[in-house]
């Protein structure tokens, strides 16, 4: 019996690597997912839980505290990032095959000038730390914490260029043993370090865990590129291709600009209202879980980037337009189901973190509908990157940054941090609209519209959950049906496909 078991799923296995063998473009996605989201899941699980555990030991003042660091430091983040990162992945993605020099003079200059920004934004951020926490925040013990970040920020920025850099020579099974490492020293050394020095431990903890991270994605890459004979060296040489500086890192970094900061702004309205802090505690306890839900996007989207790009390049668009639809219909039947999920038990995980922040369950809800439109932008999004067209992206996201802020403003002051959330929520909408619009009828034409019934019919089913849960008590029932509804279009793709193999069988 077991024999017969064993000659199946061989059998079955086979034939899904052959079919995935017809389709390169689909292959190279399911491989690259693959590797992706086991690395990613693992290390979200731990980061979640430590972070969990993290604010039941400081509170929503403390928490609130470090979310405000956070973000202060990814301020300077974008900066030292400079938009080298996805320039790493685009063109190593593109070059790497085809002219092999130039991909080693790409990544050569991505790295050194990386170090350059990095270090400078070190510099800057002990310079303003004093200023910042006093002027800005109006809490002048937090430049101690933004003391501790800087090194933090020069460890994640040269880190998330490197694994950048991986991800061009799509090296997803790599960057995953990557993340559980870090996601394994995570827990430990963040409990131990809060638990003896309090929000000063946390910042120092993460510090550890992202020098980890270069260090052990700096060996990744050494490695990666003498196995495709990639001259990895940092010489004069390099410089020639500096002009990619402005024609993609400069404008992908003005797109994060408009971004980044502007978070960092509207934290700051909310830190300056009457218990500012703690409601920032809320905002980012429920952020957490929208966090959770985006990063499986976030992560198909790291592996379609260098697929797009390349498909970008062939003569025939039909490619590049069906990898946009493919892009977006897999991102979508993969959130929606977590995404509904989230706002069903918004109560319960609201309670995870302690009696301080049950308040937060509402502000997890109108979240996840933000997260939901994210998921499209990020998608549809990438098209933008794949192609090149950085500076359209950055003009679309300073529309979505005066969305953000004018909402701001508007609702934190009535509301605190279910305000802030709901600024988010009328930011995502807005950008949704001419971001689709402009993919849909410029860039790759009718590449939305083919996924129009399921965009629907997730926001259908979206909007039912959050009324449920923001309205009315109890129902499990249908609390339940709801939940295994979300996963009907899961399920299609999943049978469609091996419809497909099995056709594939009976022609072989």
């Amino acid at each position: 019996m077991k024999y017969l078991h064993r000659r199946y799923y061989q059998h079955y296995f086979s034939i899904i690597k052959s079919r995935l063998a017809k389709s390169p473009i689909v292959y190279r996605l399911a491989r690259g997912a693959f590797w992706s989201l086991i690395g990613n899941v693992i290390s979200r699980l731990f980061t979640m839980v430590s972070s969990i555990a993290v604010a039941r030991m400081l509170g929503k003042e403390g928490f609130g505290e470090i979310g405000m660091v956070l973000s202060t430091l990814g301020v300077f983040g974008v900066l030292a990032g400079f938009g080298l990162g996805v320039t790493a992945t685009k063109y190593i993605a593109e070059f790497r095959f085809s002219e092999p020099a130039r991909a080693g003079r790409i990544t050569s200059l991505t790295v050194a000038v990386a170090f350059i920004t990095s270090s400078l934004m070190l510099v800057a951020c002990l310079l303003f730390a004093d200023f910042l926490s006093v002027q800005t925040l109006n809490r002048a013990g937090l430049a101690p914490l933004l003391y501790a970040g800087a090194l933090l920020l020069f460890f994640s920025s040269m880190g998330g260029v490197l694994s950048a850099a991986l991800s061009g020579f799509e090296s997803f099974k790599v960057m995953a043993k990557i993340n559980i490492w870090m996601g394994a020293f995570t827990i430990p050394i963040a409990i131990l370090l809060v638990w003896l020095y309090g929000t000063q431990g946390a910042i120092a903890s993460q510090t550890i865990i992202a020098a980890i991270g270069l260090i052990l994605s700096a060996f990744a890459l050494t490695r990666e590129c003498k196995l495709f004979e990639i001259k990895f060296i940092f010489s004069k040489d390099m410089w020639r291709e500096r002009m990619l500086l402005w024609r993609f890192s400069i404008p992908a970094m003005f797109s994060s600009v408009v971004v980044v900061p502007v978070t960092w702004l509207t934290n700051a309205i909310l830190v300056k209202q009457p218990n500012g802090f703690s409601e920032l505690g809320l905002f980012n306890a429920a952020n957490q879980w929208r966090m959770l839900v985006l990063f499986i996007p976030a992560l198909l989207t790291s592996v379609m980037l260098p697929i797009l790009s390349e498909t970008h390049g062939r003569a025939n668009k039909d490619d590049f337009i069906r990898t946009v639809s493919l892009n977006l219909r897999t991102t979508l039947v993969t959130a929606f189901p977590f995404t509904v999920l989230v706002i069903l038990l918004s109560e319960p995980l609201a309670h995870l973190y302690g009696r301080e922040f049950i308040k937060c369950e509402n502000i997890i809800v109108v979240l996840m509908i933000s997260c939901f439109l994210a998921v499209v932008n990020g998608a549809v999004g990438t098209a933008l990157a794949g192609s090149g067209q950085m500076w359209l992206g950055s003009a679309f996201n300073l529309g979505w940054a005066i969305a953000l802020i004018i909402s701001s403003i508007f609702f934190v002051s009535r509301y605190g941090g279910f305000g802030l959330g709901i600024a988010y929520l009328t930011a995502y909408l807005l950008h949704t609209i001419w971001v689709m619009s402009y993919v849909e009828f410029k860039l790759a034409r009718s590449s939305i519209s083919k996924n129009k019934n399921l965009m629907l019919f997730s926001l259908a089913v979206i909007l039912s959950a959050s009324y449920i849960s923001l309205r009315v008590e109890g129902v499990i029932f249908v609390r339940v049906i709801l939940v295994l509804v979300s996963f009907i279009p899961f399920l299609q793709m999943f049978f469609a496909g091996m419809g497909k193999m099995k056709e594939y069988k009976g022609a072989s």
